[in-house]
């Protein structure tokens, strides 16, 4: 709408200046929207497995935000695993963390439907705690064929996602089982055909990455032959998880540690390593007993703390 406005000028020139007065139309225009804030930026999540409490381990490491946990042996028979869920879960909860956990559930009773009512209540008491990560057997690859894995990961999907759409679940790799021998092949042929793994509907794609045993020492992720070719092969150009990740050795601290400190700067710096959106560290001997990937304490921790303080800023 235009309107009319008074208005007197004085314009100075060279022995005097111009004066008058008189009605101009005038139109109002609105100030420009602020420019919206900055989308924020994805970060590299960290997380830390031991075997003490949750709130010790973030006490420990501070900037820490993930647990990695486990309901204990392959579930043959259908029934509620709200109990067992909430025992793995609940300590985290507790201490203001997330956990990451797995279950081994009988693959062929799942393809089956026969675990589609206790999937069906775990996914609805999900929707009513605290954020959690389901992983439904972990590192597949080293017990089952990617045809058995797709089925039985796929079921599940379809069952817990019609009862809660914003459940998480992940599909966590074993690098290991990624590398190639020099012969040929993989590891144990499991992953000879990658494509027959991208039949997997997760939500998240994650890898278990080791060094120090089957893999150098130094090798990093983007240097570790399994964890590439996975990287390759399933993820592409999207985000991933490491769900877990350890360096082996009983006598190599201080490389040890310099090596988890490049891999902190190459996950702060690269842009692959930029696309890793949780990254849980594994200070356990583990199910079998490997006394090497626990960190000592001179070396190994303070990198540890280093690093999941660089991942948090």
């Amino acid at each position: 709408m235009s309107h009319t406005a008074t208005v007197t000028f004085s314009l100075p020139v060279p022995g005097g200046r111009y004066v008058g007065s008189g009605e101009l139309p005038v139109t109002f225009q609105p100030d420009p929207p602020p420019a919206p804030d900055p989308a924020p930026t994805a970060r590299t999540v960290p997380g830390v497995h031991e075997l003490r409490e949750p709130a010790t381990v973030k006490a420990a490491y501070p900037g820490t935000v993930l647990t990695r946990e486990f309901i204990a042996g392959v579930q043959t028979v259908p029934r509620s695993l709200l109990d067992k869920a909430n025992a793995v879960c609940r300590p985290s909860w507790m201490a203001g963390l997330t956990p990451m956990y797995s279950v081994k559930l009988d693959v062929a009773q799942v393809a089956a439907g026969r675990w589609d009512g206790p999937l069906t209540e775990l996914a609805q008491w999900h929707s009513q705690q605290p954020d959690a990560y389901l992983i439904p057997w972990h590192e597949p690859e080293d017990d089952l064929t990617a045809l058995q894995f797709a089925r039985m990961f796929n079921r599940v999907a379809e069952v817990m996602r019609a009862a809660n759409p914003l459940i998480r679940l992940v599909y966590a790799a074993m690098a290991y089982q990624w590398a190639t021998r020099s012969s040929g092949g993989s590891i144990a042929g499991r992953t000879d055909s990658p494509a027959d793994w991208r039949a997997v509907d997760a939500d998240h794609f994650a890898a278990d990455v080791y060094s120090g045993r089957s893999f150098p020492l130094r090798a990093i992720l983007p240097e570790h032959a399994g964890f590439a070719r996975w990287h390759d092969e399933i993820v592409g150009d999207r985000p991933y998880m490491v769900t877990e990740r350890g360096f082996e050795t009983l006598t190599d601290h201080q490389a040890r540690a310099e090596h988890i400190r490049r891999e902190a700067q190459w996950l702060a710096t690269d842009p692959v390593g930029q696309r890793c959106r949780a990254y849980v560290y594994w200070n356990t001997t583990g199910t079998e007993e490997s006394k090497g990937l626990l960190l000592d304490d001179e070396h190994g921790v303070p990198a540890l703390r280093d690093l999941v303080a660089q991942l948090a800023v």
